[in-house]
């Protein structure tokens, strides 16, 4: 079975169906319904641009601009705290990261930030070759 994240997050915090997400980050607010391992699995983040973009240095290039996260993951929650000055849209389902690099692709948004396993394999598979 898949789950949307936010989902899968709250089927592990009701004890249903879900006994286990290898690559959920921890945070204190997930420490109350989970329990965690040492981290064995380093899927870093990325902004994801389009290559005609200006350069990005950080997440702080991205004040005044309008970027796609995934809804439940904690970087959405990391850059409403941090910098409110960035448009978050979010959206979840199948296909979600292929969607959001779509929109990169297309011009509907300035950047996406995920992480680079994903976000790599979607960009060659689906050519998105200016991204």
């Amino acid at each position: 079975m898949r789950f949307p994240w936010g989902q899968a997050l709250e089927k592990i915090r009701d004890h249903e169906v879900i006994d286990l997400l290898p690559t959920a980050k921890i945070t204190e607010d997930r420490k109350r319904d989970m329990l965690f391992t040492k981290e064995y699995l380093f899927l870093p983040w990325v902004i994801y641009t389009r290559t005609d973009y200006p350069f990005i240095r950080g997440v702080e290039d991205l004040r005044g601009k309008t970027i796609r996260v995934p809804e439940d993951y904690v970087i959405a929650d990391l850059i409403k705290e941090n910098y409110p000055e960035i448009t978050l849209k979010v959206i979840e389902g199948p296909s979600a990261s292929e969607k959001y690099l779509r929109e990169v692709a297309e011009g509907m948004v300035d950047a996406h930030i995920g992480n680079l396993t994903v976000g790599s394999y979607i960009i060659i598979n689906h050519e998105f070759t200016n991204v």
